[in-house]
């Protein structure tokens, strides 16, 4: 793109925010005098490296034992945030991080991980907060219930109540700091559904991505024990026919 400027022209009025374009011009003029925010880097490694160490402190109040492979997969999980807000999504996968931490650590480390990243995203990007709210809140609800789930069936419910949740706390945020009223409720409403639907897909994703992270992690959660317990899985169903005595007798203690 060819862009002509004239001597006296005016690229940027002072006080209005400079978009790409706009910079390019003043860094070709050399008149952007860029320079690296170490204060602001510094702030924000320091701000990184409380919530990893609150993390340790967590697994340490509450006698948690988490793996190597296991900080991996948490690092990734909470990693996925700020990728997907650089990218510029309308949204935050908050609530997938929520119900998959949620699912194999407990309620504990999963409401620590989506604090943190509730606490830390404005401080270092551009995000609407109540797409950040709302997003947060349905994580943190899937945080501290995805624990206690047993199946799939109910993790997906989960999901559709938290899709919910986070359409409803999304309409409560905009229509308590809106002035606006009248044909504008249309559009915070629509705007809501949205919202609800984005939540609906994060849970999707949250329960598709569960069984693969799992057996790739090597991660024994409820549910991954229940589905091991089928007894139509084909080594339950081998020791049923050639040793079906032994096989009574491990259903018995187990039961015990």
């Amino acid at each position: 793109v060819m862009v002509k400027v004239g001597q006296g022209d005016a690229i940027v009025v002072v006080g209005e925010k400079i978009t790409q374009s706009q910079f390019v011009l003043l860094d070709h003029f050399r008149l952007s005098r860029r320079e690296f925010n170490w204060l602001g880097f510094l702030g924000f490694s320091g701000a990184i490296t409380m919530g990893v160490l609150f993390i340790r402190v967590v697994e340490g109040r509450f006698h948690l034992r988490l793996r190597r492979r296991d900080h991996v997969l948490l690092l990734l999980l909470t990693l996925s945030t700020p990728l997907l807000v650089r990218f510029g999504l309308p949204s935050t996968n908050i609530l997938a991080v929520g119900l998959l931490s949620g699912s194999f650590y407990g309620t504990v480390i999963s409401l620590a991980i989506t604090g943190l990243l509730m606490v830390i995203l404005p401080f270092g990007m551009e995000i609407d907060m109540g797409y950040l709210f709302s997003s947060a809140i349905g994580g943190l609800l899937g945080g501290a219930l995805a624990g206690r789930m047993r199946s799939r069936e109910e993790l997906a419910s989960l999901g559709g109540v938290l899709s919910l949740v986070q359409g409803g706390v999304y309409l409560v945020i905009n229509a308590t700091f809106s002035a606006a009223a009248g044909p504008v409720w249309f559009t915070l409403v629509t705007t809501a559904g949205l919202q609800s639907l984005v939540g609906l897909s994060w849970s999707i994703v949250a329960l598709g991505l569960s069984p693969y992270l799992e057996h790739l992690f090597d991660l024994v959660t409820p549910i991954r024990l229940a589905e091991l317990a089928n007894p139509n899985r084909p080594l339950l169903k081998r020791m049923a026919t050639e040793a079906p005595g032994t096989f009574q007798h491990t259903l018995f203690v187990a039961n015990l």
